[in-house]
């Protein structure tokens, strides 16, 4: 059987150096750079696009995509040509793909006004497809496509949620006999960081049990799977550092052999 070449030439960015922003961001919404050869990329847009505009506004300014592309750098470390390059790219795809329309705002400005809050395109069957905004019977076929789609993802979700449990409750069950009033351990918090919100501090695990058995129903196959993975791996430590515990507990103090000697 012939290999795959699964090889992807390196980006290049040489378009962001020695040119304007007002330049690297016209550039980047007319030539839609990134994007062209990933087949997951418009549904992947219109979930950036929505978190973009957050949930109170539909409208983005021209003028303003340079503080979207600020926010967009922050938490990443991009450099201001590199995150208006990536706003532009979105914005350019935006109005390709119909999610977004080139409009004027109330002062006469141009800017960008999103079209549907929920998304316009989804993954389905390994792709992206348009599911709304569709010609009539078209849509009517997609909704009844969608409809045998989600039918099926709820019917895998159950049973991959089924087998979690499956392979979770055991550990969490020898986790609970090795510290019977135990806290949560430190390696969960990250993955029950909103299940932990409103508990006590001093819960303990056999407190959350039932709750930490159903934690997982929406989350990935990928979080599901290392779930369990951080379960077994915490089993061993946690059932050691109990039983050194117990052992100090029932350590004789120096003052109190004293006191049997006298006996």
């Amino acid at each position: 059987m012939p290999r795959r070449n699964y090889y992807r030439p390196q980006p290049d960015y040489s378009h962001l150096l020695g040119v304007t922003m007002d330049v690297v961001l016209d550039a980047a919404i007319a030539r839609r750079g990134y994007g062209q050869d990933r087949k997951h990329y418009p549904a992947e847009v219109n979930l950036a696009l929505l978190k973009l505009y957050g949930v109170d506004r539909d409208w983005i300014a021209y003028s303003a995509l340079r503080q979207c592309a600020d926010v967009a750098r922050g938490p990443r470390g991009w450099s201001g040509e590199f995150a208006l390059d990536y706003v532009g790219n979105l914005i350019g795809w935006g109005t390709h793909l119909g999610i977004l329309e080139e409009s004027v705002g109330p002062g006469g400005e141009p800017g960008y006004r999103l079209l549907d809050r929920e998304p316009v395109y989804e993954i389905i069957a390994g792709k992206a497809v348009r599911v709304r905004g569709l010609p009539a019977a078209e849509q009517v076929a997609m909704n009844v496509r969608r409809s045998r789609v989600m039918r099926l993802r709820a019917t895998l979700a159950r049973k991959r949620a089924a087998e979690t449990r499956r392979q979770a409750a055991p550990l969490i069950d020898l986790l609970i006999e090795a510290d019977l009033d135990g806290p949560i351990p430190d390696e969960l918090h990250r993955f029950l960081g909103a299940f932990l919100v409103d508990l006590a501090s001093d819960v303990t695990l056999r407190e959350v049990r039932e709750l930490l058995l159903d934690a997982y129903t929406e989350w990935s196959d990928a979080k599901q799977k290392e779930w369990v993975v951080s379960l077994r791996l915490i089993v061993p430590t946690v059932s050691i550092e109990a039983a050194r515990r117990k052992a100090e507990e029932q350590v004789i103090a120096p003052e109190d052999l004293a006191a049997f000697a006298d006996i």
